[in-house]
């Protein structure tokens, strides 16, 4: 009996010292107090992202019985979904708990666990780089224990895999940073309390990022601007690996399963790719890669679902990389994504057909040529510039074919309106007009925020006169001249 008590104190003893010491462990590694360590990278938006959802969601109006498709993925599907767009298209309500591809698919997935009820559908269009990424890795924890944690019910193995794969450094440096901080530091989360998110949301500009401030009421960040300059010079960024990684496919085989028990359905489909400064959209090896990762999908848990093709599009529809659209892109994408989700919803077979490369690239091209048609679809204010252009310059053309000549400008000798015809002119597009009768130059004098979609797409139209090195992403206007006047 005495063996029995000394036995059981000890096992208590080491159970409460065990407990203690993973709870100190655990405020090490945590460092609740306001202090980011400089040597690891830590995004506060990602947590402040996810807890502004919630409030935005439980705004949502809810009918009894409605049903939900969560988008889950990388930040191609934060930038790139209009959730409206989406629930008007499949009559579902749409929740997007995309993120940040960086991030491991057990923490994305970590957000609807419990979340999900039968009749759902989990939509995951993610990243391609994601594919054969299987490890937690200092990114995911970083992220996960300053800023998400409380936005994220992961199982108990999940959780055991972010802490175990926190390194010996790191507690260490948590057990310094604790011991040293100012005992009046905020903790991370109370960087922004419940009450400021909700009031800087409210109180938010218009196109920021990476920021709970750039969500809109849907929960998507879809920002009403094209490519710039820096952007376009930059080459795309998005890679193919050859395939995925065995252990992904199963871990992405676990979550079907999760999902198939709580009564829901589980798609993976292509993330978006947009058309960027480099070969990559058009690449045979990229598709021979995506035909690849297709192929070995077929067999598993987890098929691609979706024509990868409905996913590419224009830079017209581009904001920065080749993962994030501009909110027309966003638009446009969601359209046709749920086409594919009503097809899939009424029981049509949806799986991504064979990849043929040689057949593909052609079509891309094709499917973006006919995408720059009436220059592209949307109003952003350099669309309505190009079109106004484009409508004037049809009259001046008229009159010249009926005429002769061109109309003279309103100006003698300067920049005008062209007269002697009824030709009305939105004064705010800054467009101007020459003409000597025999040739003339038609331009809006457009911002350089402008310049880089022009010349990504109608290069043909960038004023070549004031460039800078030649740049025309930094170009001071765009239209339509004769070659007489083309350096005027």
């Amino acid at each position: 009996m005495r063996l029995s008590i000394s036995n059981f104190k000890i096992i208590a003893v080491t159970v409460l010292a065990s407990a203690l010491f993973l709870w100190i462990g655990y405020r090490f590694v945590c460092i609740q107090l306001g202090y980011p360590n400089p040597e690891y990278k830590t995004e506060m938006w990602l947590g402040n992202t996810a807890r502004m959802r919630e409030f935005l969601y439980e705004k949502l109006p809810s009918k009894t019985g409605e049903k939900t498709i969560f988008v889950v993925s990388g930040s191609n599907s934060l930038f790139s979904i209009a959730s409206d767009v989406l629930s008007e298209k499949t009559g579902y309500k749409v929740k997007n708990y995309s993120l940040h591809a960086g991030m491991h698919i057990d923490i994305l997935f970590s957000q609807i666990r419990n979340k999900v009820k039968a009749g759902d559908i989990v939509v995951a269009p993610l990243e391609w780089e994601a594919r054969d990424r299987v490890l937690i890795n200092q990114f995911d924890y970083e992220n996960y224990l300053h800023y998400f944690s409380q936005s994220v019910e992961p199982s108990p193995l999940v959780l055991y895999n972010i802490f175990s794969a926190v390194p010996l450094r790191r507690w260490a440096i948590g057990f310094k940073t604790y011991l040293y901080q100012p005992h009046d530091s905020v903790s991370y989360r109370n960087f922004y309390t419940d009450e400021s998110l909700n009031y800087t949301w409210k109180h938010r500009p218009g196109n920021e990022n990476y920021t709970h401030r750039a969500l809109n009421e849907f929960g998507d960040i879809n920002i009403e601007l094209p490519i710039t300059s820096a952007t376009w010079k930059d080459k795309s960024i998005f890679k193919v690996p050859e395939k995925a990684d065995s252990k992904w496919l199963e871990i992405l085989g676990g979550w079907n399963d999760y999902f198939e028990n709580k009564g829901a359905r589980f798609v993976v489909t292509s993330p978006i790719l947009l058309e960027g400064n480099g070969p990559e959209i058009f690449s045979k090896n990229i598709w021979g890669n995506i035909g690849n990762l297709r192929d070995q999908m077929e067999f598993t848990k987890t098929p691609l679902y979706c024509d990868p093709v409905s996913a590419t599009f224009s830079s017209i529809y581009r904001y920065d990389t080749s993962y994030h659209a501009n909110a027309e892109g966003a638009r446009l994408r969601s359209k046709e994504l749920g086409e594919c989700m009503v097809e899939f919803i009424n029981g049509k077979d949806v799986k991504t057909k064979k990849i043929n490369p040689d057949l593909v690239i052609p079509e891309i091209k094709h499917r973006l040529i006919k995408q720059r048609e009436n220059f592209g679809s949307g109003n952003m204010l350099f669309q309505v510039r190009l079109r106004e252009l484009h409508r004037i310059n049809e009259e001046i053309s008229g009159f010249h074919s009926k005429t002769g000549s061109y109309p003279k400008s309103s100006v003698d000798e300067s920049w005008g309106l062209p007269v002697g015809m009824n030709i009305s002119m939105r004064d705010d597009l800054g467009v101007t007009y020459w003409s000597n009768g025999l040739s003339y130059k038609l331009i809006a004098k457009a911002p350089k925020t402008e310049c880089a979609v022009v010349v990504a797409n109608w290069p043909e139209m960038v004023d070549p006169v004031g460039l800078e090195n030649d740049d025309g992403t930094q170009c001071s206007g765009f239209g339509y001249w004769t070659d007489e006047q083309k350096l005027r």
